[in-house]
């Protein structure tokens, strides 16, 4: 299971607690007074206006490449929404208009917008890209293991992670392709000029332009996984060298970090759906809480998400494989599902050895 999947998981348990759209909007002054005395230099690198801007163009520009029947490009229709979700679609295509990230299009062919839910409780706008991701020829670039990038952490005493603002907005779309991510809603149709959300290849080009960018610093002491960057070191001395490189190389490249988000000089942070601290990792109690309040799966769907968000935790729980079998058994092809008494005690198993789950030492 991949962190995005893992996020949606958590997002279908948070959709009904979702009342607003969370977001925060500091001045340069007040980003600078969270920043570390060390990096106030550096201010470009934490520039909330500059973050806002339209990319320009270059060599990583994303392309969608069609393979197979263009006729079967999507036609959708608008679908209704709330009066809430029209408001917060009206602020979305405003600030999108003016930042230049949209415009208007006109193509025949148009995808659903959509409403997905963070899980920070906040809404994201975006297309429905299934239709047109079907009949996109893959690019094929490795996401990071996330045990090869936790293993890297042995040995060291100082962490800091950092979080790129709006990652994907920070490339652009090939000219080309532009037409391709058109969303229709009621309030008209409109492309991106940015990398939106949901296309297949997003994260691979986005993982590969990072890579890129900190290529020099990968793997000596920083990890790049799609917009979070971990730094670790051995000294605060060499910490702070580490830190202060990487922010250049973000500079360099035009891109931001959230303030609110970074995690300077510490011993434990959360990155990649756990708890990584200089002795080992443990699964993030708001994860572990999200589990802890998982209702009875009803349905094969329900089923699926349950045991996808816990087979990322799966090295945190011994035993795994055996627990999930009677529920797993109901997601193969012909089983009609049925809730039994041994599926709701292995529901149940599993919740209580994730509340209890140990914390794993790094390992030489």
């Amino acid at each position: 299971m991949t962190i995005q999947e893992m996020e949606m998981a958590l997002s279908e348990q948070t959709a009904d607690n979702t009342s607003e759209v969370n977001i925060s909007v500091l001045s340069m002054e007040e980003v600078l007074a969270k920043v570390p005395m060390p990096y106030q230099d550096l201010k470009d690198a934490f520039d909330p206006v500059k973050a806002k801007q339209l990319p320009p163009q270059q060599s990583y520009d994303h392309e969608i490449k069609i393979e197979g029947d263009r006729t079967k490009l999507p036609q959708s229709r608008v679908y209704p929404i709330s009066n809430y979700k029209l408001q917060k679609l009206k602020e979305y295509l405003d600030e999108n208009l003016k930042k230049g990230f949209i415009s208007p299009s006109h193509t025949p062919y148009a995808l659903p917008g959509l409403f997905v839910v963070k899980p920070n409780r906040s809404l994201r706008v975006c297309g429905d890209y299934r239709k047109l991701n079907a009949i996109t020829k893959r690019k094929r670039y490795p996401i990071p293991l996330i045990e090869e990038t936790l293993a890297k952490v042995t040995g060291c005493k100082y962490l800091t992670k950092l979080d790129v603002i709006a990652a994907f907005n920070k490339l652009r779309m090939h000219p080309n392709s532009e037409d391709y991510t058109t969303f229709i809603t009621s309030m008209g149709a409109y492309k991106y000029h940015v990398l939106p959300f949901g296309l297949t290849n997003g994260p691979a080009n986005y993982q590969h332009y990072m890579n890129d960018v900190l290529w020099d610093h990968l793997n000596n002491f920083c990890s790049a996984y799609l917009d979070d960057i971990l730094i670790y070191s051995k000294t605060l001395k060499e910490h702070s060298q580490h830190i202060w490189g990487v922010l250049q190389k973000l500079i360099d490249a035009g891109l931001q970090v959230d303030i609110e988000k970074c995690k300077f000089h510490v011993q434990e942070t959360s990155f990649l759906g756990v708890l990584l601290s200089t002795d080992g990792l443990r699964m993030d109690p708001k994860k572990v809480q999200v589990v802890v309040d998982w209702s009875t799966p009803t349905n094969l769907k329900q089923v699926q998400a349950f045991i996808g968000f816990r087979n990322f935790y799966r090295q945190f729980i011994k035993g795994f494989s055996k627990i999930v079998g009677p529920m797993l058994k109901l997601t193969q092809k012909g089983v009609i599902f049925q809730w039994t008494d041994t599926c709701q005690k292995s529901f149940k198993l599993l919740k209580q050895r994730v509340v209890t789950a140990p914390v794993l030492q790094h390992f030489d």
